[in-house]
């Protein structure tokens, strides 16, 4: 198999290995010879050298449903499943431009500011960006300050009426599902629309029947807690990032708040026998570990696991599945446009 760089669908390209990674090869795109029906003209002028955006030149509405295809064909190839009839709903999908909130800046000893390279760790120049908010694009000029020895990486987030700009404090913003409190140096949801369409998929999925125990792994800065701590009368929050979880206790202060690995918290709650009416994880993109999956499995009939790789959240359909939890449905969110990422929020129950 061979994934070629540049290329769209069903179109004849003439291009060039660069890369063997055993069962398949890496491609750049050297010329087009017969463009695609689906082809599209990039809107950003760097595209192709920048590190970020992967497929602007492919029709936005291509794009979500070959993400929709590579989510299928996961579930098909990794978690075995014979068919995911009834099981895929369809996808969320928002504005294609101007949706991102944060992003990180590469800057130059010379005060150049952009985004990395392409395959490489230089910088690429950049004044506007197409996919950044409006408010990240007007300080991308005064980023030339951060210049020091060598090319520093900087983080920029856009919430509420505020810029952040590395660790410069944290802000409280409510989005209409709660306050919480932001960091630039903290993880945060990108697409500030998309989340807000998460969150109320994640309460739908949760009902109007009350809820005695929740369990929340990997739990952040407690974007999906303040949700769960709404339904439910008490609500476990573990979080490995001790800033991270500070964050989530500022806000949220009724909440049993744990800095402390997730690895080690799963099996001490297992190991004492505690019993949780509904578990949510949102783990980072190498999905939950075997160890966690298990003990997992011994604390809940009910998980909503939100996840940003297809190929890990299909894998752990399968390790759960080996525990008893049956994937009932799975909703693509399309977080990313012009990248191969996005979110995935699967339900799972003991049947």
């Amino acid at each position: 198999m061979v994934f070629v760089r540049g290329a769209a669908p069903d179109e004849e390209v003439e291009a060039e290995v660069v890369r063997e990674k055993g069962r398949f090869l890496e491609a750049e795109t050297v010329r087009v010879l017969q463009p695609g029906p689906t082809r599209a003209e990039p809107k950003c002028p760097i595209f192709g050298e920048c590190g970020g955006c992967a497929t602007q030149h492919v029709e936005y509405p291509e794009q979500v449903a070959s993400k929709t295809q590579a989510l299928r064909d996961a579930l098909a190839r990794v978690a075995k499943l014979e068919s995911t009839e009834g099981l895929l709903r369809d996808p969320w999908v928002g504005p294609q431009y101007a949706y991102r909130s944060r992003a990180r800046f590469a800057v130059a000893p010379d005060g150049t500011v952009g985004f990395r390279r392409a395959q490489s760790h230089g910088v690429v120049q950049v004044s506007h960006c197409p996919v950044l908010v409006p408010a990240l694009n007007a300080k991308i000029s005064d980023l030339s300050r951060h210049a020091g020895r060598g090319i520093l990486d900087v983080e920029i987030l856009a919430v509420g009426e505020a810029v952040l700009v590395a660790d410069a404090g944290a802000v409280a913003h409510d989005d209409g599902f709660g306050v919480l409190h932001y960091a630039a140096s903290s993880f945060s949801q990108s697409n500030l629309e998309g989340n807000l369409a998460l969150l109320a998929d994640i309460e739908l999925q949760l009902g109007e029947r009350p809820i005695e125990d929740a369990l929340e792994l990997y739990a952040g800065h407690g974007n999906f807690t303040r949700v769960l701590a709404k339904h439910a009368s008490r609500v476990v929050a573990i979080e490995g990032d001790e800033p991270a979880s500070a964050l989530a206790r500022a806000a949220l202060p009724k909440v049993d708040h744990r800095a402390e690995p997730v690895e080690a918290a799963v099996e001490g709650l297992a190991r004492a026998g505690l019993r949780f009416d509904l578990a949510l994880s949102d783990p980072p993109r190498a999905g939950m570990s075997a160890s966690v999956l298990k003990s997992l499995a011994r604390l809940t009939d009910r998980l909503l696991y939100v996840s940003c790789d297809v190929g890990t959240f299909a894998r752990d359909v399968a390790r759960l599945r080996e525990h008893g939890l049956l994937l009932r449905s799975v909703r693509l969110f399309d977080f990313y446009p012009h990248t191969p990422h996005g979110e995935v929020l699967g339900v799972f129950l003991r049947v």
